[in-house]
């Protein structure tokens, strides 16, 4: 930052004083940047931090791994404590984290062969009789003993007693001067520190308790999509002819979050106003008449530059974040009693379901490509790219290219209706109506699965587990059908065709 020559003040925390002054004097002193130091708790440093300008934008740094000193749960609302009391949108959080490693590489970085660590422990208990100001316990009673949590995550150490004992003390505000007295066993465990190591999934679901997200990296994904895995010369191709080419996806997104902004706000659109016009609404052709096309927004002669269209897609976004910024100067007006919905999902309206048995995971590539090859049928799957028909060798599509079956055979299959219908008859099932996959999603669609594949979480499907008794994530993109970025298990045909098609097999119970 000094060599950026950035103004900025670094604010250091710190419960004893004599050390944030060392801690401080080390680092120099600078022309650019600020060293303030702050004595106190967290809380302290808190209610400091609240007193500052809402319009500075402010980075916290927690690098120390502490956080593995808390539960998750209590992690997690101890992240949210600055993110409710004293972070604005744009301000950043970053967090040393210990990862979940093999138990190996924690016990060596915790039992290191100098006795390092267990000294520093064992110190404790001197400083016990130090803070009772009595001879309060003999740590030569007690030998240092640490191990690995498989199951919770973390790493526990105790000390361990090496032998039948009683601890004696008397409290220093007791004017009668009884003692008090511990009896501890031989072998006893007295825990004394924990830390969690976090995995990825633990990772995301800390910040998303924390009700913390990055939203410029969210939006970054989306760009590695649009700006790197497209071919920019292919940016003005139609890679489906009955849609817009792919130009127009870029521009639709901010377009309709710029509409949706003027017109809540009651303000004009950001400054190119005709591309409000020409990147609303996608062309979309009658699925059933294809000589009759639904109502879409104005087809340009010539479609804006790419470089327009990212300049006001910043815009846009910038738009956002402004609104974002000024959150704490507004009042939430009341909402719609009426919830949002899709148009097949108003009004609603109860069924009755009969009994049913469902396959609780999709259908996978190679049972698919084993139905081909018993009923000799070349009706393969679009996703699939032939390569010797004769011999049913396909490969699969995926962003990075075509993969040989052998990598993808037990990732869920992508079908049409009709082939999905055609397998289920094959198999002597059938596939589930709407009623029936909707009942599925209540029961086992409760609670969102972090470590899903969703989000570009692996940017591949990943494989189907075979054992018929675990529920899948997946990720499909319906229409109003989806509750909370769940997954979908199976083809259905109602007023609507999903874009992708999956199969999940069902009976009736007699």
């Amino acid at each position: 930052m000094e060599k950026k020559k950035k103004n900025i003040t670094f604010y250091a925390l710190d419960l004893m004083e004599n050390e944030l002054n060392k801690s401080l004097s080390s680092l120099g002193t600078f022309s650019h940047v600020k060293l303030v130091g702050l004595c106190g708790t967290y809380e302290d440093g808190m209610d400091f931090i609240a007193t500052l300008p809402d319009n500075k934008q402010k980075t916290f740094m927690w690098l120390g791994s502490s956080i593995g000193d808390l539960s998750r749960e209590n992690g997690a609302k101890f992240i949210h404590l600055f993110q409710e009391k004293v972070m604005n949108p744009g301000d950043l959080f970053l967090i040393g984290i210990d990862r979940r490693n093999n138990r190996e590489k924690i016990a060596a970085a915790y039992d290191d062969p100098q006795g390092i660590n267990a000294e520093f422990a064992m110190n404790a208990l001197d400083h016990l009789n130090v803070i009772f100001d009595q001879p309060f316990i003999n740590r030569n009673n007690f030998d240092y003993f640490s191990t690995y949590n498989e199951d919770e995550g973390r790493r526990e150490g105790y000390y361990r007693s090496k032998k039948d004992q009683i601890f004696e003390f008397i409290v220093s505000n007791d004017i009668n001067k009884e003692k008090i007295k511990i009896n501890v066993k031989v072998n006893e465990l007295i825990l004394i520190a924990y830390s969690y190591k976090y995995n990825k999934t633990e990772t995301t679901k800390l910040f998303y308790d924390a009700h913390l997200a990055h939203v410029e990296k969210i939006w970054k994904s989306w760009d590695a999509i649009s700006l790197s895995m497209i071919p920019l010369d292919k940016m003005y191709s139609k890679p489906i002819y009955l849609r817009h080419p792919l130009i127009f996806y870029l521009g639709h997104i901010p377009s309709f979050l710029d509409i949706k902004l003027a017109t809540y706000s009651h303000e004009k659109f950001t400054e190119t106003e005709n591309f409000a016009n020409i990147f609303e609404r996608e062309i979309n052709h009658d699925m059933d008449d294809l000589s009759k096309c639904n109502p879409h927004s104005a087809v340009p002669d010539q479609w804006p530059k790419l470089s327009l269209v990212l300049e006001y897609q910043d815009k846009v976004r910038q738009r956002l974040l402004r609104i974002y910024d000024a959150y704490k100067d507004k009042q939430i007006p009341r909402s719609l009693d009426l919830p949002f919905g899709w148009d097949n999902e108003l009004p609603s309206r109860k069924i009755t379901v009969e009994s049913f048995k469902i396959q609780s995971r999709p259908i996978t590539n190679n049972e698919y490509l084993e139905f081909m090859k018993v009923t000799v049928n070349q009706n393969y799957p679009l996703s699939w790219i032939p390569i010797d028909l004769s011999s049913f060798e396909y490969r699969v599509r995926t962003v990075f290219g075509p993969v040989d079956m052998t990598v993808a055979m037990n990732w869920h299959v992508l079908l049409s209706f009709e082939q999905a219908s055609h397998y289920a008859e094959w198999a002597k099932m059938r596939l589930p109506t709407e009623g029936e996959l909707r009942c599925f999603y209540d029961t086992y669609s409760r609670n969102l699965n972090l470590d899903s594949n969703f989000g570009f979480a692996y940017w591949h499907p990943t494989d189907v587990p075979l054992d018929n008794n675990s529920v899948h994530n997946i990720v499909v993109r319906g229409h109003g059908l989806l509750p909370n970025l769940r997954n979908t298990l199976g083809s259905l045909k109602v007023n609507y065709i999903p874009e992708i098609l999956l199969i999940s097999l069902m009976e009736n119970i007699m």
